[in-house]
């Protein structure tokens, strides 16, 4: 008994210490967006694999943002569908990778193919399922101008995520975990994935995503690597600026999507991190487990202070949502069936990074090699 409330009050306390480190994810300039302010001209490179049902809400989301000199690229990564042909019709120039060298995976070399065919001084990658609210362009370039120092470095983005099916919304833990891994791992965290600026100048100096080539989380790698040489790296909510909709082909594609990856990101994460959530993921499940054990065996008073410490994670996770996606308070107070699915991803991600070392995505089959992390 003694050991439960241990983990549960643990658990609670590493909960608000993600709270308090997420509070660095906030836009520090967003009050002066809307005011007009000169500009490097800019490439939108778009990685796009069998992304036709989103790609022509990405190019309608950047209608009317684009400077006199600025681009937009699509990379048109082996797409089966009409991605390109419908990338084409927006607007956006339209280049297609040839087969993917030995040693890289697909999406930094979509990325690196991007570059090469951009004229941009600066280069802003967004992914395909991204949609940009309306100035959300200006937002992030005024936010990556705005650092004061030797060189401006990196500025990645989380969208806010909306979702429509309920499915969609027992991706809480991932979403959660991702802010808060970023958030509180610290100056050489990394960076997320969907939205990332940078200079030209500096991108080619760190290597660009031909330095991480083989790297499945080639965003967090290309951060850390800004990060090692010095540059500044700065990681942003998108809520107000970027949105995005993960996986809406079913219940099982937000399973494997979330699986490509985030054994490989755990293994890469900061002792700090993990020392963070590891605890807080094991509060949660003892609250609940702890609930359902008073609910069964307990007394009345058992059964209101199992009510309490199951609510009290709930309420912690309401306050960790807020800036993350549309979850709703039914997600929270309903938490254990989010908590079950990342816990069954997961330990799927663990088996294909340690022991198939490989996994499945999007029609192809990435290798993975050195303990999951490179290929």
């Amino acid at each position: 008994m003694i050991l439960t409330w241990l983990i549960v009050l643990v658990g609670w306390l590493c909960g608000w210490q993600l709270l308090l480190a997420n509070k660095t994810l906030r836009f520090t300039s967003k009050q002066q967006i809307h005011q007009p302010f000169a500009r490097p001209s800019l490439s939108i490179i778009v990685p796009a694999r069998n992304e036709a049902s989103n790609i022509g809400n990405l190019m309608r989301s950047l209608r009317g943002q684009l400077g006199p000199n600025d681009e937009i690229i699509v990379v048109n990564d082996g797409s089966v569908d009409d991605t390109g042909i419908i990338a084409e019709a927006w607007g956006a120039r339209v280049v297609a990778t040839k087969r993917i060298p030995i040693g890289w995976q697909g999406k930094s070399w979509a990325c690196w193919n991007g570059v090469q065919a951009s004229s941009g001084e600066m280069l802003l990658f967004i992914d395909a399922d991204a949609q940009m609210a309306p100035n959300g362009i200006n937002s992030i370039v005024f936010e990556y101008l705005s650092v004061q120092g030797c060189g401006k470095g990196i500025l990645t983005m989380q969208p806010y995520h909306l979702m429509k099916n309920a499915y969609e919304k027992l991706s809480l833990y991932f979403n959660l975990i991702v802010l808060g891994a970023i958030a509180s791992a610290g100056r050489k965290s990394g960076g997320f994935g969907p939205v990332a600026l940078c200079l030209r100048e500096e991108y080619d100096d760190v290597g660009g995503h031909a330095g991480v080539s083989g790297f499945i989380l080639e965003h967090y790698e290309l951060a850390r690597r800004y990060a090692s040489m010095g540059y500044p790296v700065r990681n942003r909510y998108g809520e107000g600026v970027v949105t995005f909709r993960m996986y809406p082909s079913g219940f099982l594609s937000l399973v494997r999507g979330w699986s490509k990856g985030f054994a490989t990101g755990a293994g890469t994460s900061s002792v700090r991190t993990l020392l963070i959530i590891i605890p807080w993921i094991a509060g949660s499940l003892t609250a609940f487990t702890s609930l359902i054990n008073h609910l069964v065996n307990g007394s009345w008073i058992g059964n209101l202070a199992g009510t309490a410490i199951y609510m009290s994670y709930a309420i912690q996770l309401y306050l960790l949502q807020q800036r993350a996606g549309n979850f709703g308070y039914r997600t929270v107070v309903l938490y254990p069936l989010a908590l079950m699915t990342f816990l069954w991803a997961f330990i799927q991600s663990l088996i294909s990074t340690f022991f198939v070392r490989r996994v499945e995505w999007k029609g192809r089959t990435l290798a993975l090699k050195e303990k999951g992390k490179r290929a």
